[in-house]
């Protein structure tokens, strides 16, 4: 159990240093981790707010609306505004991504 929280601070110290992408993608991909369910269109996790994902970040609110519409852009995130579900759709490079702390 200590080793986990030593583990942990140790992670979020370095995400401090990271650049905001890497922050919100590694976000995403332990929202996905620990609550998300799989479907057809890749990992499926509860469509949280940009401010609350700005908050939990540690990134500005307009860092977080421009990164979540790159990932749109680029089809690596689906956000499903009636279900209120976002579906991150390529999840391994989202992976790929949050591993570069």
């Amino acid at each position: 159990m200590m080793v986990r929280r030593v583990r942990q601070i140790n992670l979020r110290l370095q995400m401090r240093l990271s650049q905001p992408a890497i922050k919100l993608a590694h976000t995403l991909v332990s929202l996905a981790d620990s609550y998300g369910q799989e479907s057809e269109q890749g990992k499926q996790i509860l469509n949280i707010p940009l401010n609350d994902l700005a908050a939990v970040t540690e990134i500005t609110l307009e860092e977080t609306t421009k990164i979540m519409e790159k990932l749109s852009e680029k089809a690596w995130i689906k956000i499903d505004t009636v279900n209120n579900i976002m579906n991150l759709i390529n999840y391994q490079q989202l992976v790929v991504l949050a591993s570069k702390l």
